[in-house]
């Protein structure tokens, strides 16, 4: 039932680096929960208003920057924490690592580049397989998502892509012209960000940045940029237009 598969996705920008988020690993040895933290910083346009910026980091506070205990509240082995910052590039001074800049253009739908994407262990009865993302630092919003009232959740959405975190709803298409295609979110995560609002609610995202801070402590490191996120249990697999275009790729 396995089967390795890759797809690359063609950069924004002529640029070979990626930003995506700087995670920080510090075990509490008294209590033995290993705290995790994700930052960013999300460089928005200059000429962003105030109130854009404002509603764009409500939107982040709103939607991301928690803590998440896992695997349970009642016996967290790990404290992952987000700390995501909005900021004009006016004013963002000199580069830092885990910069994303995050474009506002109209007339387009709000999307994350990405460097590449892995696919492994599809299992084709239940239509389920594990996506790795090699992340990138650029994505756009539309104008409206930086002027909607409080409870928008582009900004942190298309954040947590240049993560390396999936969409959790696939497409439907419909033989009706008035609505062709209509998104159906993914089952067990009609209350997330990923799949259709509210924020992270599904632990399978903590389970992703677990992994990672995992991977790195075993490696010897305590920190360091997102180079690549494994999601776990992605479903509905032969329904996702991008995915179903990386299987078909050769071996």
């Amino acid at each position: 039932m396995s089967k390795i598969v890759s797809a690359f996705v063609a950069f924004l920008t002529a640029s070979s680096a990626y930003a995506s988020g700087w995670v920080e690993i510090s075990p509490d040895t008294r209590t033995g929960v290993t705290r995790v933290t994700i930052s960013s910083r999300v460089i928005l346009p200059s000429e962003t208003s105030n109130v854009g910026m404002a509603r764009a980091q409500a939107d982040l506070n709103y939607q991301l920057n928690k803590t998440f205990l896992y695997p349970n509240d009642r016996a967290p082995r790990f404290k992952v924490r987000f700390a995501v910052t909005a900021i004009r590039e006016s004013e963002a001074g000199a580069p830092q690592p885990a910069d994303n800049q995050i474009a506002v253009i109209s007339g387009q739908r709000s999307h994350a580049t990405l460097n590449a994407i892995h696919i492994r262990n599809h299992n084709r009865e239940t239509d389920c397989a594990e996506v790795l993302i090699q992340p990138s630092d650029h994505a756009s919003i539309a104008p409206s998502d930086l002027d909607e009232s409080l409870g928008s959740n582009t900004l942190a959405h298309e954040t947590l892509h240049l993560f390396g975190i999936d969409d959790r709803y696939h497409d439907l298409h419909l033989n009706s012209a008035e609505m062709p295609i209509i998104s159906v979110t993914d089952e067990g995560f009609d209350f997330d960000i990923m799949g259709s609002q509210y924020g992270l609610s599904n632990l399978l995202h903590i389970r992703s940045f677990v992994d990672l801070a995992t991977r790195m402590k075993a490696s010897g490191k305590s920190s360091g940029l997102i180079d690549e996120l494994v999601n776990f249990d992605v479903c509905n697999f032969s329904k996702k237009d991008l995915l179903v275009a990386a299987e078909r790729q050769p071996n």
